[in-house]
């Protein structure tokens, strides 16, 4: 788990079943490089740029678990390198009134999003 996050215990606790967010770590973000940015939006952060989920385009129900297109073995090791080197900014961490702040760790929003 990331360390030196503006996430602490507490609020990871209160965040869990307070989210209104599908069970997907990359729903709702558009990717850059190495960084995840909300986009308040339906984005697919793992698909990079500006791309809608295609569960949802398909009228499916978001689930990371269930998403074929990115979730599968041959991109194992994509989704890993993700996990262990991607900051994401989830609007609902920001903390209040910072105007600058680090994000925190994908793996970390990862496991609060898909309850692992």
């Amino acid at each position: 788990m990331t360390t030196g996050t503006a996430v602490g215990a507490t609020a990871k606790t209160a965040l869990v079943p307070a989210t209104t967010r599908p069970a997907c770590p990359f729903y709702g973000f558009v990717r850059m490089g190495g960084i995840l940015l909300d986009c308040k939006g339906n984005g697919c952060g793992f698909a990079g740029g500006h791309h809608p989920c295609t569960m949802e385009m398909s009228r499916m129900t978001v689930n990371w678990k269930n998403c074929r297109r990115f979730n599968h073995d041959g991109n194992r090791e994509v989704i890993e390198y993700a996990l262990e080197h991607c900051q994401i900014f989830p609007d609902e961490l920001h903390p209040p009134g910072a105007r600058k702040w680090k994000g925190i760790g994908l793996r970390e929003w990862y496991q609060l999003i898909v309850r692992e």
